[in-house]
């Protein structure tokens, strides 16, 4: 009789679908050849989703219906129901090769795969809706607030943790970036391909001690500041202390943030302004605008504004989209938001006005600032676009035709500009015959934008790396130079376990998994609605915002793929061990007053 139970109907389908399941990762990682093999595994795909729902299901759902109110049931199912076709729509969008990568493939196959495809939608909506009913089910009363960890306790560790990465990497990491900046910084003359402010912060931070540990030291220091402060905020707002803890050593300890903390590149005080931006806006929602009126409140929006404005050329547009959404919500006082918000602009006008001209700081070259058109025009080349012989004349005066046609690499604009043959003078000069040349050729060659627009922006939004693409992930060391900077690390033992960790981890296929700001993304924005939900409170949503605003302008501008561009990404994931703890705090205030007011009530009646 007991080895009948595992003869069941149920038992049986489980170990069937666990064979189409293994057959399925196969598959992914040996890609298939032709149409009808692809067609096959995103069936089998569809029978994979299908086995977990038939065994969670049951479990997870249990009791959680009924507790839930219909309005807040509709919304987990519109919500799982969005989340499941967005999923299986991108789904070809993730296939291995660039071959695959076409919604068309799936929808012109047979009726037996169509059905399988719906299968799939079904099987991942059930998946997600159960697990949005067992999460969500449980928020119907209020808990008591917990304790947060106190700041400096969190502070603490986190400072500890980064001292230990700059021990094993001193003075910190450079590449050719960060010492073009030191070169600058160490002469004076200064211009502002990189951001003339960051360079001014490096110069002011080695004052005192004229060595790249000074920056870096800095950077551990705000990062552990804001991160401390973020995770108290959380806490307050129910998370547990074991949540706590947990995102609190992770950002201790995690090699990514330990390295790029001291590393020398704009794209981390950027990234910690970006962090604390984030930690503004949750403080207004926790207090409702509150904390506009108070002097913390205005001075960590403004100085958190100001970083994002300065430390990267796309900052502008980052806090343009922030203040905007912002501004479009009634609970904040609109009139104050717009006297905070116009305090950065009108400073960053001041600044890179008068002052960058007192400097005499040179301005972002043209070839520079339109990088993305000369790439838009090199993938218009490469695609067989029609010139005439004034556009073959004037596009060879740049760098030789072949140039524009056989450097163009859809996921970076890097060998299309930068290389021996690219004469950026020459661009100076014809940069309104290229601007004409481009806007004439661009309503005719719309596809070859559209898909060097998807495949450069791919480093937002997809999950796997190309076959025919990079990731550019960290360096561990200080590039090649003559200013006499060089590495001496304190703990070569931790040193050497990085190195081996870098190349364990940017190997295939866990370079995916590790690296990818795209898997980050998704699961920090997933925890951010689940912690609105679970919260009772819709604004908890504009906790994201700062780091959706920066995936869009990535999007439309980044100009290769590299992980560090979305480092505010993998710093607010971390959070999410702390953000699937958040709960409904919201009425515990009211029912203790309610409780007290009550007692006193039954004192007054007995005397």
């Amino acid at each position: 009789m007991r080895f009948a139970r595992y003869l069941s109907t149920r038992h049986l389908l489980s170990l069937g679908l666990g064979v189409l399941a293994s057959t399925l990762v196969t598959g992914y990682f040996i890609p298939p050849t032709s149409r009808w093999e692809w067609d096959v595994l995103l069936g089998l795909g569809g029978v994979l989703l299908a086995w977990p729902s038939y065994h969670v299901i049951p479990v997870l759902a249990k009791g959680s219906l009924a507790a839930l109110s219909p309005r807040a049931r509709h919304r987990a199912w519109l919500a799982c129901a969005a989340g499941s076709l967005l999923f299986l729509g991108m789904l070809p969008l993730q296939a291995p090769s660039p071959s695959h990568q076409t919604v068309r493939v799936a929808f012109e196959s047979s009726l037996p795969f169509l059905l399988l495809w719906w299968a799939a939608h079904g099987a991942w909506f059930a998946i997600l809706f159960a697990t949005a009913l067992a999460f969500l089910g449980r928020v119907r009363e209020p808990i008591s607030v917990r304790t947060p960890i106190r700041f400096r306790t969190g502070f603490s560790v986190i400072t500890l943790g980064g001292l230990l990465y700059l021990l094993a990497l001193f003075p910190g990491t450079m590449t050719s970036d960060s010492l073009d900046q030191w070169q600058q910084m160490d002469s004076g003359v200064l211009n502002d391909n990189h951001p003339v402010f960051h360079t001014l912060t490096n110069w002011v931070l080695t004052r005192p001690w004229h060595s790249p540990a000074s920056i870096a030291l800095a950077q551990i220091l705000v990062f552990a500041a804001v991160f401390a402060l973020l995770v108290r905020e959380l806490g307050r707002m129910g998370a547990s202390r074991r949540s706590q803890a947990l995102a609190l050593g992770l950002a201790a300890l995690w090699p990514l943030v330990g390295v790029y903390l001291v590393t020398l590149w704009k794209d981390i005080p950027f990234s910690l302004g970006v962090l604390g931006l984030s930690y503004c806006i949750l403080r207004m929602v926790r207090t409702n605008g509150a904390s506009l009126k108070t002097k913390g409140g205005l001075a960590g929006l403004i100085v958190s504004s100001l970083a994002v404005l300065l430390y990267r050329h796309n900052g502008p547009l980052v806090l343009l989209l922030t203040f905007g959404a912002l501004l479009c919500v009634r609970v904040f006082p609109r009139r104050r938001l717009l006297a905070i918000f116009s305090v950065p602009f009108i400073a960053l006008v001041l600044i890179k006005g008068p002052f960058y001209r007192a400097l005499e700081v040179q301005p972002v070259g043209a070839a520079f600032k339109l990088q993305n058109q000369i790439h838009q025009m090199s993938a218009m080349v490469s695609s067989g676009a029609l010139l005439t012989t004034a556009d073959r004349t004037l596009l060879t005066s740049i760098q030789p035709l072949d140039y524009w046609r056989d450097r163009y690499n859809c996921y970076s604009a890097g060998p299309t500009i930068y290389n021996n043959h690219f004469n950026p003078v020459v661009f100076e000069n014809k940069v309104s015959d290229f601007i004409r040349i481009f806007i004439r050729l661009a309503p005719a060659n719309l596809d070859a934008l559209w898909q060097r627009q998807l495949c450069i922006s791919s480093l937002v939004w997809r999950i796997t790396v190309p076959s025919d693409g990079y990731l550019s992930t960290w360096a561990l060391g200080i590039d090649s130079n003559t200013l006499g900077l060089s590495q001496h690390p304190i703990l070569p033992s931790l040193r050497s376990a990085l190195g081996s960790f870098d190349e364990w981890s940017n190997g295939v296929p866990l370079v995916a998994w590790m690296w990818r700001p795209a898997i980050y993304l998704f699961l920090a924005l997933a925890a951010v609605a689940l912690a609105s939900f679970r919260s009772r409170r819709p604004l908890f949503l504009l906790f994201a915002l700062p780091i959706v605003a920066n995936s869009l302008v990535l999007m439309l501008f980044t100009p290769s793929q590299s992980a560090r561009y979305q480092f505010c990404v993998y710093l607010l994931a971390i959070l999410v061990p702390v953000l699937l703890g958040v709960s409904n705090t919201e009425k515990e205030g009211v029912e203790s007053v309610s409780i007290d007011e009550s007692r006193k009530q039954s004192l007054v009646t007995v005397t």
